[in-house]
């Protein structure tokens, strides 16, 4: 996850874009056109929610959580991949 918050955040740079106040707003900006879908910007923010619980031990990990990404959301990040791709086209 800290990857893809990594990438958004030279996209934005890159584009000019103002910086973004959280992780998850990121995602929210590169969204605006040209650039991600509403729905992969939805995901990543998503997948930042998970990571500041498994990165700060906001509360308890639940591993049924973790399984769940590991197993059903890893598209989500081939999506944001794809997406990102395109737009250094």
């Amino acid at each position: 996850m800290q990857l893809c918050v990594d990438v958004a955040l030279i996209a934005l740079a890159e584009r000019g874009d103002a910086v973004p106040s959280t992780l998850a707003e990121a995602f929210d900006l590169l969204a605006k056109p040209p650039g991600l879908s509403a729905e992969t910007a939805l995901r990543m923010r998503r997948a930042v929610g998970f990571r500041n619980i498994a990165v700060h031990a906001y509360q308890q990990i639940d591993w049924a959580i973790v399984w769940s990404v590991l197993t059903k959301h890893l598209d989500d990040f081939r999506a944001f991949t794809r997406e990102v791709l395109e737009l250094c086209k």
